[in-house]
């Protein structure tokens, strides 16, 4: 019986940490619980240039392109106006430490996203992306929640570009 609870945990061990490892930092993780700090925007201009430098390393674009909310883009996959972005802005969420970036993609369907980044005083990190709802959920505390069930909120870990 002993054997049987030993090896019980260790398994519930083992599914924790993998659990944890392939979700939000822990202190994205905590900021997310605790959103206080997070201030709304909803203008390409409050991204910081360092972010979207991230995002667009992160994407594998040269340069940052996104419609800002309200106007147009590149809504489906056939390529309407090549000079139109294929992401438009939701929101931006804006802590001291964390930038969140709510958008839409369009392609076969238009999808929603969020993507993660941590803030140094001359840099951005880019920590990983999920998918949104629709309508989109903006709410930090039940996003994370949708996080840790999965689904179309599952965690993307960012790509790592050290190597």
């Amino acid at each position: 019986m002993k054997w049987r609870i030993v090896a019980l945990v260790a398994l519930l061990g083992v599914a924790v940490s993998s659990l944890a490892a392939s979700g939000p930092p822990a202190d994205l993780r905590l900021a997310l619980i605790e959103p206080k700090d997070f201030q709304i925007r909803t203008q390409l201009k409050a991204i910081p240039s360092a972010v979207q430098a991230a995002f667009s390393k992160g994407i594998g674009e040269k340069t940052f392109s996104m419609a800002e909310p309200g106007q147009p883009w590149q809504v489906g996959s056939a390529k309407e106006d090549p000079r139109l972005p294929r992401r438009r802005l939701q929101r931006v969420l804006l802590s001291k430490a964390f930038c969140v970036l709510f958008y839409e993609s369009g392609g076969r369907r238009k999808n929603n996203h969020v993507a993660y980044f941590r803030l140094t005083q001359s840099n951005a990190e880019f920590l990983g992306s999920t998918g949104n709802s629709y309508p989109p959920l903006f709410d930090l505390r039940r996003l994370l929640g949708a996080i840790d069930k999965g689904g179309v909120f599952e965690w993307i870990a960012a790509p790592d570009f050290s190597q």
